[in-house]
């Protein structure tokens, strides 16, 4: 649904930046936009414009003041703990205006808070004044591309280019080739190894800790091609319009140590919180007169912690930030020179189990599992293994089953070289035909899944 609204509003967005008139473009950037959220989510839409007015109010009343500006984040904050810990319900509670749509999911909560706290760090009270106009500022708040899952941007960069004329002819083969490898990711790779994960992580059946574990490593790469898939037809989209978003993934699987993986997986999430969480945390700790393995130990740990919180407040999450912790600690930190990528993948993977059922029962149970030697391995490999995770123990089931997890890693291995194939002239036709035949046969027979990052 989330990436069927990205084409319906990038299309359109393509008419509207041809005409080369900012007010068309950035009108339509805020209407267009709008409307989309609110048709999805009225409460999304509804809380996206009351705090689009509230921060375009106190970044005036703020002017020069840190205090006022330190204030209005803590807001965000707690409005955002709120959010987490309430919900819905919880919210409408202190807004009852927004009581008849506690029904309704709030998609991209953590991502909006973002933007806004953003904004309040970067702005300058002696920007031109034309940057300033409410237009601009709530057309960037209700950016379609950025709003669900990211990209992180520079809020200002972004109101900037919103602001500006930008060509976009010579945009248009880059920006379909981002686009149809988005499609191909979500709707053929994410939305076939979901099946997979679901019949195994989502129910309470005690299945042996080497099939949990097997489901945690192919959620791992549904979350990837999900999340790398989503930024693909984000950036595409904003091709489309004469918008520039940062790249967010860059193959963190082939990545050798662990440092370079955080900076290659959601990549502009981990450079925001270095440059306003790590970097401001470590320097104030070293004028404390901390040493300086200390200072980068807590800052470090700091930073994962805000990870979890950007996700929410449950054990699970925490659980997972804190195992990221320490292998970033005993890499980066104290120079223990042992990841390679495999090691990543294993170590990610069992991290993630405590972010896709992130309740502390079920984190407990995880534990015991993988300190209990008696069950780690399946007594009967069909029936605690194989039927679990292919959905279904008929032929069928694994021969899709096998199929989906060949095109998976087929892809995973090649993906480098499917996008210089598609910078060339000759292959760049015969790539576009196979691609577009699969997501084409997997958009009529496919499930169809809701995108799995939405929900922070």
């Amino acid at each position: 649904m989330f990436i069927w609204a990205l084409l319906f509003f990038g299309l359109p967005g393509r008419i509207a930046a041809s005409f080369n008139n900012l007010n068309i473009r950035r009108y339509f950037i805020l209407i267009f936009g709008g409307g989309i959220i609110f048709w999805l989510s009225p409460f999304t839409f509804t809380l996206t414009l009351l705090l689009s007015m509230f921060h375009f109010a106190a970044y005036g009343l703020c002017g020069k003041s840190r205090f006022l500006r330190t204030v209005v984040i803590a807001i965000d904050l707690l409005l955002l703990f709120a959010i987490h810990y309430m919900g819905q319900s919880g919210i409408s509670k202190i807004c009852p205006f927004l009581l008849p749509y506690t029904h309704l999911e709030i998609y991209g909560s953590s991502f909006l808070i973002i933007f806004f706290i953003d904004h309040l760090l970067r702005s300058s009270p002696h920007r031109e004044s034309h940057l300033l106009s409410f237009v601009n500022f709530a057309a960037s708040a209700f950016y379609l591309p950025r709003f669900f899952s990211g990209p992180i941007v520079n809020t200002i960069d972004l109101q900037d280019q919103i602001s500006s004329n930008s060509e976009t002819k010579h945009e248009l083969a880059s920006s379909s080739d981002r686009l149809l490898l988005g499609f191909f990711k979500q709707i053929v790779i994410a939305d076939s190894i979901y099946p997979m994960v679901h019949s195994v992580l989502d129910y309470s059946h005690p299945y042996p800790f080497l099939t949990v574990y097997t489901a945690c490593a192919l959620y791992s790469l549904q979350l990837y091609f999900a999340f790398s898939g989503y930024t693909d037809i984000a950036l595409g989209v904003s091709g489309l319009i004469g918008i520039s978003l940062p790249e967010n993934f860059n193959r963190p699987f082939s990545q050798k140590n662990w440092s370079a993986f955080w900076n290659s997986w959601h990549s502009s999430l981990t450079q925001w919180l270095w440059q306003f969480v790590f970097t401001p945390v470590y320097l104030t700790m070293s004028r404390w007169g901390l040493k300086l393995l200390l200072a980068e130990t807590c800052s470090v740990i700091t930073v994962f912690l805000a990870m979890a919180f950007f996700n929410g407040i449950q054990v699970g999450y925490f659980i997972s930030a804190g195992i990221f912790a320490l292998f970033y600690l005993l890499e980066k930190v104290f120079r223990w020179h042992f990841c390679n990528k495999w090691l990543i993948f294993i170590v990610f993977s069992f991290g993630l189990f405590f972010f896709r059922q992130p309740g502390l029962e079920k984190a407990i149970w995880f534990l015991q599992q993988a300190v209990e030697f008696k069950n780690y391995l399946p007594s009967q490999w069909p029936a605690e293994f194989f039927a679990p995770l292919a959905n279904g123990g008929h032929q069928q089931d694994y021969f899709n089953f096998g199929f989906s997890l060949l095109i998976t890693f087929s892809f995973l291995f090649a993906e480098n070289k499917i996008s210089l194939l598609l910078k060339g002239e000759k292959s760049r036709v015969a790539v576009w035909m196979v691609l577009l035949f699969l997501v084409i046969i997997w958009g009529v027979f496919g499930n169809g899944e809701n995108f799995a990052y939405v929900q922070f």
